[in-house]
């Protein structure tokens, strides 16, 4: 179950996504259309996405597209699950701008596994960036535990 967590400031509006994007979001997202509809600048948090499935997937890229369609969106802290839909839904956040995102990392030396944030001003036009991120279990250095050119390949479309 996905919740949608919304708050108002004079210049722009904070949205958190936390859950599941699943076939049960859109009267969530909904709502929170609504609730922005006055708004022109949407900081969109989506860090506490912990899964999605392909019917949601579906409704958040119509909610991307609405909600981005006359407001200027930037996506921070964007998880993992959304950025492995976006290597198949190239339109997936409509024109919003990606500001930052999560790599999945692991460690080498006790198998612990962690999830590296990145922003996109640091790797976009990077050959294959290197990620150095400190393993929270043992400290050892962790590694990208995806093929970094393939997961970066986003980039190449993404906004910003």
């Amino acid at each position: 179950m996905l919740k949608v967590t919304t708050a108002l400031a004079a210049d722009h509006a904070d949205v958190s996504l936390t859950g599941s994007i699943d076939e049960s979001a859109w009267k969530d997202l909904s709502a929170c259309l609504t609730a922005l509809k006055a708004c022109r600048k949407v900081r969109l948090a989506a860090a506490g996405v912990d899964h999605a499935n392909s019917a949601g997937v579906g409704l958040f890229r119509d909610f991307m597209t609405k909600l981005s369609a006359d407001k200027e969106v930037e996506i921070e802290r964007c998880a993992s699950a959304l950025i492995d839909y976006l290597h198949i839904v190239s339109n997936l956040f409509g024109a919003a701008e990606i500001v930052s995102f999560h790599v999945p990392m692991r460690c080498p030396a006790c198998n612990e596994s962690a999830e590296a944030l990145v922003a996109v001003k640091d790797v976009r036009g990077a050959a294959i960036p290197s990620l150095s991120h400190a393993c929270p279990k043992c400290k050892a250095v962790m590694e990208p535990d995806v093929i970094l050119e393939d997961y970066l390949s986003f980039l190449d479309h993404a906004g910003g």
